[in-house]
């Protein structure tokens, strides 16, 4: 197996270079961007110079490009859909350099590039899908059948996307459609787990007006076990994990107008309803430690979402506003049997939230200023069924604020260079039963070069500071007893250094990347005892740095084959007191993550496609916060599809296989991700 591992990760490095395309169908394009590279069999088309009310907006003035002195990504819709995934956190793996781990609460989270998970901003058409009780949203229980297209920056910020995200930001777009006429897309599919899903979604494009309605539906019993994994405790079945049942429902509707070329109103309302079971940490014996016996039988999400754009004193002003409100179940089971509630935990969360950028020309550049605001408030009642005891309910409230400015200048014909600074804000003037708390704020900033060359190669350089507040469930939250609150908590304090280059030609693009993180008080999760009860608790640490190379790339070697990948290899490391030195093993972060596509195309319209999903080794704590290496795994999927035309109407059936090897991968001790899957269904589209 040693052997087989390294094999497979030498041809992962090998053809990270080369990434792959095929067709959107509702831009008739065959097209997938990699950091602004364009590689298209069709009329190419610049994202970057199409405005598009989805986007998180961060650009200059008149549709012009920003310069990408930092990491900026796309996945379309062509490789969206080719993943049939139920929810977001499905297709969360084609993002380079994304590690997607499900914790013992049950969350589906993404790390990007080994940071903390609520370093990185996750948006759905410019809107806030993180919840700001705890920064951070469940991806299993976003519908994947509403993203069009995902959009991802990373390393050093820009200063106008607001407070909290040095990790990075990853923007959910909704689907559209660029032609006028009207486009319908229906699919059904089932599989392993006793796994259903059914979506349609309807767009219209008529004169100045743009309409978009979507609903979708997924249910799944149970999800399967990887063959060989030691599940010593916490499991009923041998071949099905425990408490792993899922059903959600989404609906989408959105209208757009346009009423001039630079004049644009679109009003979007998202609605998640969804209940899931949460599997038991398998190496925690019950018999000496509390564990998580959990279900969420309420998770509901529903978002108003407003944007617009008008010229503006010799600019463009452009703008997110958004309100959502976010409620939650947690029931605490007393065994595995799942059969006496002894505890509940009910939540609801209200936020608004809005983001404006005024952007104009400024002497030879283009002069940016955003302003990013956010309030929210968290209710949360704590009730012990088992005990009788009387309801404990408590009352949060914050407010986020962020004000920035960022300039960008060519220094000479192929040169660029961005400068911005910011100024962000936490206050909590409600802190339910805990004691008050001072504000916090800090600035950001960051300084950034591009050049691009003659011959098609763009380099890259830039530096940023970021803080990132901690949350109010890292400072006051207990999760029904199994956290110590610590309101002392320090907020994270980062600086990120990138250097990277693109490289288009007419048959292949690829960039890379070289990126350090330093980050000061990092917040970590240890084990603490009291009166006899072994509890969580955040606290800082003095530090931690990750180190790394990411490549990603396309290529058509052959005219019906294409080939895309990506890998990350990154050196994750904590402040050890005892060494004086960044020596110190983190938790749960991968050294090593890629993914290699081959496609294939038949004349005759079939579709073979073949998959090897890298994830390296990693440390992951034991009940006595002993960190146990996690084996680095390989899991191998294959997609067979067939596209035909018949009256009129687009069918492609599909037979997809994930984890065909049936490798245990373990993101976190005690909890392996999904065995062998099977899933097969039919997409319709007229």
């Amino acid at each position: 197996m040693p052997a087989l591992r390294s094999f497979i990760l030498a041809f992962c490095v090998c053809a990270a270079a080369l990434p792959a395309a095929a067709q959107d169908r509702e831009t008739k394009s065959d097209t997938l961007y990699y950091s602004g590279g364009v590689l298209s069999d069709s009329a190419s088309v610049d994202p970057s110079k199409t405005y598009d009310l989805g986007e998180v907006v961060v650009g200059g003035a008149q549709n012009a490009p920003a310069a990408r002195v930092t990491t900026v990504q796309a996945v379309p819709l062509a490789a969206i859909e080719r993943t049939d995934a139920a929810t977001v956190a499905d297709i969360a793996r084609l993002v380079p350099a994304a590690s997607v781990q499900t914790n013992s609460r049950g969350e589906t989270l993404v790390y990007l590039r080994n940071v903390g998970e609520r370093q990185v901003a996750f948006f759905y058409d410019g809107a806030l899908l993180n919840v700001p009780w705890d920064n951070r949203v469940d991806l299993s229980l976003v519908p994947a059948s509403t993203v069009g297209r995902i959009n991802i920056a990373k390393g050093a910020p820009s200063v106008l996307y607001g407070a909290n995200v040095s990790g990075g930001v990853v923007n959910f777009v909704s689907r559209s459609l660029e032609t006028e006429g009207q486009f319908t897309e229906a699919a059904m599919m089932a599989g392993t787990g006793s796994s259903r899903r059914g979506s349609v979604t309807h767009l219209r494009n008529s004169g100045d007006w743009r309409f978009l309605g979507s609903a979708g539906y997924v249910t799944r019993e149970a999800i399967p076990i990887p063959n060989g994994s030691e599940l010593p405790f916490g499991q009923i079945d041998d071949d099905r994990r425990t408490n792993t049942d899922l059903e959600l429902f989404n609906v989408l509707l959105r209208g757009e107008r346009a009423f001039g070329p630079n004049q644009r109103v679109a009003v979007s309302l998202l609605h998640f309803d969804g209940d899931k079971g949460i599997a038991p940490q398998s190496h925690i014996d019950p018999a000496r430690d509390r564990v998580r016996y959990w279900r969420y039988p309420t998770w509901r999400t529903s978002m108003l979402i407003g944007k617009g754009r008008t010229p503006a004193a010799g600019g463009i002003l452009q703008g997110t506003i958004w309100a959502s409100r976010f409620e939650q179940t947690i029931d605490q089971f007393e065994s595995v049997a799942y059969a006496s509630l002894g505890e509940r935990q009910e939540d609801l969360d209200m936020t608004v939230g809005a983001r404006l950028v005024f952007a104009r020309p400024l002497g030879a550049g283009t002069v940016q200023l955003g302003l990013n605001a956010l309030t929210s408030s968290h209710g949360q009642t704590d009730l012990d069924i088992a005990g009788g005891g009387t309801p404990f309910d408590q009352t949060y409230r914050q407010h986020v604020g962020s004000v920035g400015a960022e300039y960008e200048v060519p220094l000479a014909a192929r040169t660029q260079l961005v400068a911005g600074l910011t100024f962000d804000a936490l206050l909590t003037p409600e802190t339910g039963d805990k004691p008050a708390r001072d504000a916090q704020s800090s600035y950001g900033a960051l300084l950034g070069l591009s050049h691009q060359l003659a011959n098609g190669i763009t380099l890259r350089g830039s530096a940023g500071r970021k803080t990132r507040f901690p949350s109010l469930r890292e400072l006051f939250g207990e999760a029904l007893g199994t956290f110590l609150d610590n309101p002392d908590l320090k907020p994270e304090r980062s600086i990120l250094l990138e250097a990277g280059a693109q490289v288009s030609r007419d048959s292949w693009a690829g960039e890379f990347a070289l990126f350090g993180t330093f980050t000061d008080d990092t917040i970590d999760r240890v084990s603490v005892t009291v009166d006899g009860t072994r509890l969580r608790q955040r606290v800082n640490i003095p530090g931690s740095r990750v180190f790394g190379i990411e490549v990603a790339g396309t290529a058509r070697p052959a005219p019906r084959w294409s080939v895309d990948g990506h890998l990350t290899l990154m050196r994750p490391r904590g402040f050890d007191e005892e060494e004086d030195s960044y020596t110190a093993l983190l938790s749960e972060k991968p050294a090593g993550l890629g993914l290699l596509g081959v496609q294939y195309r038949t004349p005759s319209g079939f579709m073979l496609r073949a998959e090897a999903d890298y994830t390296g080794p990693a440390y992951s704590p034991d009940v006595d916060d002993t960190l146990v290496r996690l084996d680095p795994a390989v899991r191998l999927n294959a997609r067979l599809s067939w596209l035909g035309t018949l009256a009129g109407t687009t069918f492609e059936p599909f037979l997809r296989l994930d984890n065909l090897n049936d490798a245990e991968v373990l993101p976190q001790l005690g909890l392996p991700a999904a065995g062998r899957e099977i899933r097969g269904g039919v997409k319709a589209a007229f």
